[in-house]
């Protein structure tokens, strides 16, 4: 139901089952760091009904100061959960779970109010609200996962200009709201 290599992309139609495999993990989550973690959200492809998706579950752990968000990676390695550092992004742990090259969950930890706390959060609730923009996404997906089937970071670079449009649309139109 979930999970792929290391490296690898495939994209599958969604699968309703998805939210639950979230919600089974975040009460995992809770249980480990929820000491300090503020909240806990469900993000990326799986999250937005009927959206094609790697089947990989994300989520994104918010702490107040990113000193709490340090003290949880060895608690999170401990239970599985291997850190990869920030792959780029300041601020932002990010950790895989699953093994031998095989990942079925993402976790992201990030500070309340940082931006890419709300990037995240934007994105995901857009493509929730506009269908029509879901249905452009999901194809763009399903065509680079052809084109990078061996390749999961060009086929994340190639998604980045989308994502960025859609997070810029969506801020303009909420401050002309």
């Amino acid at each position: 139901m979930i999970g792929l290599a290391d490296g690898m992309v495939r994209v599958v139609p969604y699968n309703p089952g998805w939210p639950l495999v979230y919600r089974a993990e975040e009460r995992l989550l809770r249980t480990l760091i929820g000491v300090y973690v503020k909240e806990i959200n469900h993000i990326g492809s799986t999250s937005i009904p009927g959206l094609s998706a790697k089947p990989i579950i994300d989520m994104m752990a918010v702490v107040l100061d990113y000193e709490d968000g340090q003290m949880c990676i060895p608690i999170l390695e401990h239970s599985g959960y291997q850190y990869q550092g920030d792959l780029g992004m300041p601020g932002c742990l990010v950790f895989a779970k699953g093994g031998n090259g095989f990942h079925t969950h993402y976790l992201h930890i990030l500070v309340y109010e940082s931006q890419l706390y709300h990037d995240y959060l934007i994105f995901r609730d857009y493509l929730r609200s506009h269908r029509d923009a879901a249905a452009v996404y999901s194809g763009l997906k399903q065509r680079l996962a052809l084109q990078y089937v061996g390749d999961s970071e060009a086929y994340q670079v190639q998604k980045i200009e989308f994502i960025l449009k859609i997070i810029s649309q969506s801020k303009t139109r909420s401050e002309a709201g």
